[in-house]
């Protein structure tokens, strides 16, 4: 004898779904952060308009860097961090380094960005 709380031929509920919903979300989230970290960071740079365009860590979208408020980019050498900074001195990460950009990319892109950035040499008379 058997004593069923709930008819044995019915589907299962709701509850019985949970597990297999919430472990979908979760490999779901951790793949795009896995693709996303593992696929390379395309940047340009304007030289004329002094600006960055870097495609975004998770949507892939292409932003330009400095943002609205902020008045120029600089680049940490030591840590290969590339900064947006506003007139008051107030710096935020760009969020791509040399660690993310394809390597040829980034070369070219410190190398015109420190010849643009080189400080005037003085004229002689």
């Amino acid at each position: 004898m058997a004593l069923y709380l709930t008819d044995p031929h019915s589907p299962p509920s709701i509850a019985w779904y949970w597990p297999q919903v919430a472990g979908a979300l979760i490999g779901g989230i951790l793949g795009v952060g896995l693709v996303s970290s593992l696929r390379r960071r395309h940047l340009t740079y304007d030289s004329q308009t002094r600006t960055v365009t870097a495609r975004d860590r998770i949507w892939g979208l292409w932003r330009e860097y400095p943002c609205e408020g902020f008045d120029r980019l600089e680049y940490e050498a030591g840590t290969g961090r590339l900064y947006q900074v506003r007139a008051d001195g107030k710096r935020r990460r760009v969020p791509v380094d040399r660690h993310e950009a394809v390597r040829a990319e980034w070369r070219a892109f410190i190398d015109q960005f420190e010849r643009d950035h080189a400080p005037a040499e003085p004229e002689s008379s």
